[in-house]
């Protein structure tokens, strides 16, 4: 291979990227922005997802993403390429097939793009008529895109925004349960770790559970009522000293820590 033809794979490996990332990003913001946000990141969204499935799923490859003199297309003019691409004849376009997720497959319906496009179009150019709210049914079909086996980012971004969340709420939650310990004299500290062990010892004889307590990772006093377990055994509940609580979340997140401390070790 030459030189030229491996700069133009990169090339190209390059701009279906970008496309991908800016579809996921703009697609994810539409869900939590202000309103008058919502054209401009549909119009977004939507264009580079179709830049995407067109050089994918067109014969003629990334050729079929351009007007006859050599402009990138518009959403609009994508779905016009979409529906010769599309077998269904009724305005269905097939993102994916059937898979143990979703039997039926992905199908998005390419009239509810064009009616967000036609809503949002003219608040974008400052012409009378349309909306700044994007229609429910073409947002739904713009996420359903991400189905597409040439994207798939959106999930991933999705994931990492709700991680993101969850490690915030439990940063916040160990502050208030440290400030709230501070206020307790030792011994009520003492005294709420012997309720904690009489208390889990009744529930563990009235619902038959066999859910010894914890050490709890603020207070680090034995006095955490296990809920529930992850991967690796790694308890999740409330603490009966400190009212600290250990979401699902976190201790998942701990759980994949070993992981990772296992594979370094190996």
């Amino acid at each position: 291979m030459s030189e030229t033809e491996k700069h133009d794979q990169s090339s190209e490996y390059s701009i279906v990227e970008f496309r991908r990332e800016q579809y996921a990003v703009h697609a994810h913001s539409l869900k939590h922005a202000a309103v008058e946000l919502g054209p401009a990141l549909f119009d977004s969204a939507l264009t580079n997802a179709l830049l995407v499935i067109v050089a994918h799923d067109h014969t003629s490859g990334e050729n079929a993403c351009r007007d006859p003199k050599g402009r990138t297309r518009s959403a609009s003019s994508l779905i016009k390429v979409m529906r010769e691409i599309t077998i269904s004849g009724n305005g269905d376009y097939r993102v994916s097939d059937a898979s143990p997720s979703f039997p039926q497959g992905t199908i998005v319906s390419l009239d509810d793009l064009m009616e967000g496009l036609s809503m949002t179009q003219p608040v974008r150019h400052g012409k009378e008529g349309g909306s700044k709210i994007v229609p429910s049914g073409a947002v739904q079909a713009l996420l359903d895109l991400d189905h597409h086996p040439a994207l798939g980012d959106l999930l991933q971004r999705e994931a990492d925004s709700h991680q993101v969340k969850m490690a915030e709420w439990d940063a916040g939650e160990r502050r208030r349960a440290l400030e709230y310990l501070e206020f307790l004299e030792d011994e009520e500290i003492e005294r709420r770790i012997n309720e904690a062990t009489k208390t889990n010892e009744l529930i563990m004889y009235f619902e038959s559970l066999q859910d010894p307590l914890e050490w709890c990772p603020v207070c680090e006093c034995k006095a955490l009522l296990v809920n529930g377990r992850v991967e690796f055994d790694v308890p999740f509940g409330m603490c009966f000293v400190c009212s600290y609580k250990r979401i699902p979340e976190d201790a998942e997140r701990e759980a994949f820590e070993r992981v990772m401390d296992w594979d370094a070790d190996d």
